[in-house]
């Protein structure tokens, strides 16, 4: 016999929602499927399973990473090959930090140039 019957269901879903609603940080979220589990005398994973399926289980937010995705390395490898005006195939072996560190200097070397000389 399952231990999951829709009063079952109900509940757990509306103690859930209630502490999603109140605006519970993800630790307050999962100490309400840990008090479940607890509860239910089944494991938090099958909780969390279990609130996933009926769609209202909000996971954990991933942080945001620090690399730069808005110009990717193929992009960063163009602009080094129309730089010196050559295909330079093996630059896309570079690291994408490489690619973007070598063109940021020759941009910034460039706009000193022109400046110091009233290009």
């Amino acid at each position: 016999m399952t231990v999951y019957t829709k009063e079952v269901v109900t509940q757990m879903v509306n103690r859930y929602q209630d502490a999603v609603g109140r605006g519970a940080d993800y630790e307050a979220r999962s100490e309400v499927v840990k008090e479940l589990a607890d509860e239910l005398e089944v494991s938090v994973a099958s909780v969390r399973s279990k609130l996933t399926a009926e769609k209202v289980y909000v996971a954990k937010a991933k942080q945001a990473s620090n690399e730069d995705t808005s110009t990717s390395k193929e992009a960063y490898a163009k602009a080094l090959s129309a730089i010196v005006g050559v295909e330079l195939k093996s630059m896309t072996k570079a690291t994408k930090a490489d690619l973007k560190a070598v063109v940021d200097y020759i941009t910034l070397a460039s706009a000193q140039y022109d400046a110091e000389n009233g290009i």
